[in-house]
């Protein structure tokens, strides 16, 4: 409800046809007017109509039987509507399949102020008793087993009643009668007789003929494709239209008034696509129209980015309305204005709501979440967008309050489900949050694989973990627990210092969350823009704890340290703070882990900071075992160095230093761990005290560099896949002369120690 784009597969072109005029038109740039977000127009509307209306339903009401026992179909509702009494009269035909052995009754909603004149099970009339407000139970004559197929037919008649957000509305614009339905979320039950869901259940999907009888000056919007219509005596008419896509209760809808209809044609690598649009003879006008014709370019960037438009075989429409907002009715969306974010939001909706639906209210943001980061897609990917236009959007969608989980425990509260705040704006953080912690594609990737599994059915948020980690290969249960089931958002304190460490510079860059003690800490890859004398450059540090530090090395004088520049993180606030002292890290060691050196050569390791440290706070253990060595530390170079007693045997050999190792301003222990994805390589430990340091290395003749006991050409062949400058404080084992770059002078090295 409501960087040059690359798109992802073939980009679309599209071309329309105004039925009315008979031509081929170009699309006009949007008329320039008021377009706030399209998800605070979808949530603001609702609320002011849930407002007006009753009150919310403070708990599920008794179920008839279990939704998951049987599945519908096929809807077949047939509605003749008085505009002027404010009445409906109609039946509605279930087919439905039975699930399970030994059905014997079958739950129907439609809510009391309506007079049931039939009831009918396989056409034949069949018990019924009233179990709520809502909600009828029907004893199925026959006992139905697994696979039986039978009807449920309800007819009635009786006085609409609006309840939510009005779900259905007898209106006027302009003096003229308008009558439309917005049903979300489980509201249908005050207009038409379905299926008993359970208020908390949006897995039954069905296809559907829709026949709408009304006075014969009113068009008739629905969902799928018109199939006819009928002038009957008495100046009326019926207008029928029918879905083959199966669709969830919520969605079905209908809306009737003097409509000027305007039609175009989408065209996709496929063929043709009808697009339809019913607009208020008041408001029909040139820039209105071109507005919502939007949709084409819109439809060409998200079918790019997410696959082709869910119901080709049929239509997109958008008809206007008597509600604020908008509401994505698969195929047939209607709109309270005349936004191109609105239109952006509800045309997302295709996608993510109506072919792939929240299975539960609880899950809610999966539709309203990824609606609104649609429109900020599409500021990104439309034409002429930038990635400076996505974050312009995300930063006019940020939440303002962080006090609730995005996850609906106990969803029975319709405004608190279309919470502005929670569902649809920090729903839209969460999207960009993990797009930024998986990598463009990969994100991408796991919503193509989202929607693969579960379009034309539903899907809640652990269905959308399953998918992102089944493209990312790993667990993302840190990701969703903390920013889906959990409620707020981080606040961060951060700060930097330079340090000279042997005539190498690092920034050790402090990191704080200060959140309340209701709210987690925060698991994020943090952006770090880095700016020295030199360069300027973004180094990814994985922000895990209430209290870390990260070692960086610098290409020149440190200047500044930014935290997350592009605000890819919903944080409630970020600030600087004075630097404390940590635990002491690794900042340089030779051997390198992974490298190699002579059997004689002392071993070095290099702190950020003086430490205390002892030769009981080392070992050195290789092919023979525990090797002897005689230990010094040069306090004032932070430099411990190792030198075995005899020649190291060559072979594989580890260099243990224990997180008995302390900093001397602190007192804290070594934060030592090796092998650790941080920005530093294989040193810097993972940004906490504690963590013994183990560097693996090779003892052998230096020459050697693919370890097979010779010095030869595949020595040299080494040197040249690796030619060029070393990266910073990361293993160059091919720079045999240690002069920072590997060239013609290793080679020479190596023709010294042929053999």
């Amino acid at each position: 409800m409501t960087r040059s784009p690359t798109y992802r597969g073939a980009t679309l072109t599209a071309v329309f046809t105004l039925a009315t005029l008979g031509s081929i038109v170009a699309i006009a740039a949007p008329t320039p007017e008021a377009d706030p977000p399209g998800s605070d127009l979808c949530a603001l509307g609702k609320a002011a109509l849930f407002a007006d209306g009753l009150p919310p339903i403070t708990g599920p009401e008794a179920l008839a039987a279990p939704p998951s026992d049987t599945d519908v179909l096929h809807n077949d509702l047939a509605i003749t509507v008085d505009p002027t009494a404010g009445t409906l009269a109609g039946s509605n035909t279930m087919t439905v399949s039975s699930l399970v052995d030994g059905l014997t009754e079958f739950g129907v909603r439609i809510r009391d102020q309506y007079t049931l004149s039939q009831v009918l099970v396989d056409g034949a009339a069949a018990g019924w008793v009233r179990l709520s407000t809502t909600t009828i139970r029907i004893t199925l004559p026959v006992v139905k087993n697994t696979s039986d197929v039978f009807t449920v037919t309800v007819a009635y008649n009786g006085p609409a009643v609006s309840v939510g957000f009005g779900s259905i509305d007898f209106g006027s614009h302009a003096a003229t009668s308008v009558v439309a339905t917005l049903s979300e979320p489980w509201y249908a039950y005050s207009w038409w007789p379905h299926k008993d869901d359970g208020q908390n259940d949006n897995r039954d999907k069905a296809t559907a003929d829709i026949r709408i009888t009304a006075p014969d000056w009113m068009t008739i919007a629905s969902n799928g494709l018109l199939q006819s219509e009928t002038l009957l005596p008495g100046a009326m008419k019926t207008t029928h239209w029918a879905t083959s896509n199966p669709m969830t209760t919520y969605l079905l809808s209908f809306a009737a008034t003097n409509y000027t209809r305007f039609s175009a044609v989408y065209t996709h690598p496929g063929g043709t696509m009808p697009l339809e649009f019913f607009i208020y003879p008041e408001d029909d006008t040139p820039g209105h129209r071109n507005n919502w014709l939007q949709v084409i370019p819109i439809l060409d960037v998200y079918s790019s980015l997410f696959g082709p438009y869910p119901f080709l075989n049929e239509k997109y429409g958008i008809y206007q309305f008597n509600f604020g907002g908008g509401m994505e009715h698969q195929t047939m969306t209607g709109e309270g204005s005349f936004g191109v974010s609105l239109s952006a939001h509800e045309l997302a909706h295709q996608w993510w709501g109506d072919a792939v639906t929240t299975a539960d209210w609880s899950n809610i943001w999966l539709n309203e979440g990824f609606a609104t980061y649609c429109e900020a897609l599409w500021q990104e990917f439309k034409p002429g967008g930038s990635v400076a236009g996505l974050h312009a959007a995300m930063a006019a969608r940020r939440p303002t309050q962080f006090a609730e989980a995005t996850f609906i425990p106990n969803p029975t509260n319709a405004s608190r489900i279309f919470s502005t705040n929670y569902t649809y704006r920090k729903g839209a953080w969460i999207l960009h949050m993990l797009r930024h912690a998986i990598g463009d594609q990969a994100f991408f990737d796991s919503l193509l694989a989202y929607r693969a599994a579960h379009e034309s059915g539903a899907a809640t948020t652990d269905d959308l973990r399953l998918a992102v980690e089944g493209v990312v290969g790993e667990p993302m249960d840190w990701f969703f627990n903390e920013w889906v089931f959990q409620p707020g958002a981080p606040t961060y304190e951060h700060a930097a210092v330079e340090r000279l460490v042997n005539g190498q510079r690092f920034a050790e860059v402090l990191i704080r969350q200060v959140n309340p003690v209701n709210f987690p800490t925060y698991t994020m890859p943090i952006d770090l823009g880095v700016t020295t004398g030199a360069s300027a450059s973004t180094v990814v540090v994985r922000n895990d704890a209430a209290d870390e530090r990260f070692l960086l090395p610098l290409d020149g004088s440190l200047q500044s340290v930014s935290f997350d520049p592009d605000t890819w993180i919903l944080a409630q606030n970020v600030s600087q703070t004075t630097f404390t002292e940590g635990p002491p890290k690794i900042a340089a060691a030779s051997p390198a882990p992974g490298g190699m050196i002579a059997p004689s050569d002392p071993l070095t390791v290099t702190f950020q900071v003086p430490v205390t440290i002892a030769s009981t706070d080392v070992t050195l253990i290789g092919p023979t075992g525990s090797a002897p060595f005689v230990f010094a530390y040069d306090a004032a170079m932070q430099t411990a160095t190792i030198t075995p007693t005899a020649p190291l045997q060559p072979g594989a050999w580890t260099l243990t230093v224990a997180d008995t190792v302390t900093s001397v301003a602190s007192g804290q222990p070594l934060d030592g761990e090796v092998g650790l994805a941080n920005p530093a390589g294989p040193l810097g430990g993972d940004g906490e005290p504690g963590g013994s340091a183990l560097i693996a290395f090779a003892a052998g003749r230096a020459a050697d560099l693919n370890g097979d006991g010779v010095v030869n050409g595949g020595d040299i062949s080494f040197i040249l896949s690796n030619w060029g400058p070393c990266p910073l404080a990361l293993p160059c084992p091919s720079d045999l002369n240690n002069d920072g770059v590997v060239n013609g002078a290793d080679i020479s090295f190596v023709l010294s120690d042929w053999g």
